[in-house]
């Protein structure tokens, strides 16, 4: 397996488990508080095209 392509692969499963650190973060106090989370909140933490992302959206709060 070529160099580059391991280190693409690292990225990439650094930024998936960032993600999914970043949902437990936010999904923890929101249950916790009686809250539900569901999955459409869960995906606006996810980066849109433009490299943003809308993680303190209203409906998380």
């Amino acid at each position: 397996m070529p160099e580059w392509l391991i280190v693409v692969l690292g990225l990439v499963a650094g930024l998936v488990v960032l993600w999914l650190a970043l949902v437990v973060v936010r999904w923890v106090p929101q249950r916790r508080s009686g809250g539900s989370v569901d999955r459409r909140a869960v995906l606006r933490l996810a980066p849109t095209s433009c490299g943003s992302s809308v993680a303190w959206s209203p409906t998380l709060r």
